[in-house]
């Protein structure tokens, strides 16, 4: 069976990183390097997971209004209501899932804040909505958590945004569990940086540290093709179905929203930026093959793609014109493969005639596996199992 998703966590990396103790600044100065291209070192904030960033960031800025697109993680979502800001969610485009130009133009009001997601590693029409922005004197914050490592014209994401953020996840290119961070782009907000580095967690590790560490340590023990059918998609991912969410949480301030992340995750964050090229390599190079096997199958929809500037994505999505999509899945799980959902519901008024895209993606997305850990053969067997399905 081929899950999901597989953390980029080595047992390795925990052995090694109950050794070093890696400080906030060599972190800082060496993900500046591998990720974001930065010689110098970029001014970096630290959190338990990226929504903490998002809403830190949030909490210090005074505007009202946060744009960003119906069709994401509702993890920016809660960042965005528990910072008590209002949201004004917008249509996506199909090409790569990001925000639509012309819905931005078209709705944006001056003084606001635009968050730029990059969907599944994809980047997104980052200089229009860039000018606008401009246009309309808006802060950016670029939701680069699924996609660093990739690239809009030959520089990285997460050097796009006033203030980027960037995810530390299980399904991440990089994982400590859990985790996240702030990039300074814009010295304009320094002000908003003193803010994170009071009241930082600096302990070697904490009681959040072990239970995150442990649920690593776990998926991937747990990850064999008996136990993870068994015990993973019949207990975690049972509930998988499409539905739609009204956006509206019970929200609490928990330990998702800490400031800092401990000193072992730090070390096991250091450990992985040493490979993090390898793991981009893989990446790409199965981004690569199943863009160029299914370009062709006339069932599904690919996003566009330069093939020059392949993304590095979480996962490979794709969209189904007319199969019905549980169904598929079903399919796919008897021939040992776990597609993802992401993401199966959109945020707000699911009849909002506005958000035509947004509930489109959300009905018919579906995503095949993508990790360094998979094989380039492991990949073909894939192919061939999408082909014999959705052919």
């Amino acid at each position: 069976m081929y899950p999901r998703f597989l953390p980029e966590l080595k047992f390795s990396d925990i052995s090694s990183a109950l050794l070093n103790n890696v400080s906030y600044s060599e972190l800082g100065d060496l993900l500046s390097r591998k990720v974001l291209g930065s010689e110098k070192g970029k001014r970096l904030a630290f959190f338990n997971s990226g929504r903490g960033a998002i809403y830190h960031i949030l909490k210090q800025l005074n505007v009202k209004k946060v744009y960003v697109q119906g069709y994401i993680c509702c993890s920016v979502y809660k960042a965005i209501q528990l910072a008590k800001k209002e949201i004004i969610p917008l249509d996506i485009t199909l090409r790569n899932y990001g925000i639509d130009v012309d819905t931005l133009e078209n709705k944006l009001e001056e003084g606001s804040v635009i968050i730029l997601s990059h969907l599944y590693g994809i980047p997104c029409d980052i200089e229009d909505i860039k000018q606008i922005a401009r246009q309309k004197k808006c802060i950016v914050i670029e939701d680069a958590c699924a996609a660093y490592g990739s690239s809009y014209r030959g520089i990285p994401v997460g050097n796009f945004g006033d203030i980027a953020v960037i995810s530390f996840d299980f399904s991440k290119t990089l994982t400590a569990s859990r985790g996240g961070a702030a990039v300074l782009n814009n010295n304009k907000y320094g002000y908003i940086f003193d803010q994170f580095e009071q009241k930082v967690n600096d302990k070697f590790i904490d009681l959040y540290s072990i239970k995150a560490l442990t649920e690593g340590v776990m998926f991937n023990v747990l990850n064999t093709s008996i136990l993870y059918k068994w015990l993973i998609l019949n207990l975690v991912f049972k509930k998988n179905r499409p539905y739609t969410d009204s956006g509206k949480y019970d929200l609490v301030y928990d330990t998702y929203f800490n400031k800092g992340i401990s000193g072992v995750r730090r070390s096991i964050l250091y450990r992985q930026l040493m490979r993090f090229n390898k793991i981009c390599q893989r990446k790409r190079e199965i981004g690569e093959l199943y863009y160029k096997e299914l370009s062709n199958v006339n069932t599904i929809h690919l996003f566009e793609c330069n093939k020059n500037e392949m993304p590095i994505l979480i996962t490979f999505p794709f969209l189904l014109k007319e199969k019905d999509r549980l169904k598929v899945y079903h399919q796919f799980k008897q021939k040992g493969v776990d597609l993802g959902w992401s993401y199966s519901y959109i945020l707000g008024n699911s009849q909002d005639a506005e958000l035509t895209n947004c509930f489109y993606a959300s009905e018919r997305m579906l995503n095949l596996p993508l990790y360094s850990k998979l094989s380039v053969d492991d990949a073909g067997r894939i192919i061939e199992i999408t082909k014999r399905i959705l052919s």
